[in-house]
């Protein structure tokens, strides 16, 4: 699913969700609690291409690396908020075969 701009936000592919602190004690919204979060919709689909320059004899190691880099950043969040569930990634190589050393 490829997002379209939205209008009510700054920048494009983005939507703005709007949170409130509560107070435990009284089991209500505090007051000037209201926010709002600016954020990439979940399921959003982005696509993009990297080119690396390998040099003599690095090629092996620096896709190793690369798929390294990979892992960690679908293990983990980008961003701000992650423990709320915000900024979860997952990178897919579509076509390994397209993968040159």
């Amino acid at each position: 699913m490829l997002n379209q701009s939205n209008v009510d936000t700054d920048m494009p592919y983005t939507e703005i969700k709007f949170e409130n602190t509560i107070d435990r004690v009284k089991g209500a919204a505090k007051q000037g609690g209201l926010r709002n979060v600016e954020r990439v919709p979940a399921g959003s689909i982005f696509n993009f291409e990297l080119m690396l320059n390998v040099y003599e004899g690095d090629g092996e190691q620096l896709l190793n690396l690369l798929e390294k880099g990979i892992a960690l950043l679908n293990a983990d969040y980008i961003g701000g908020s992650g423990t709320r569930g915000y900024g979860n990634i997952k990178i897919e190589v579509s076509t390994p075969e397209d993968i040159k050393i």
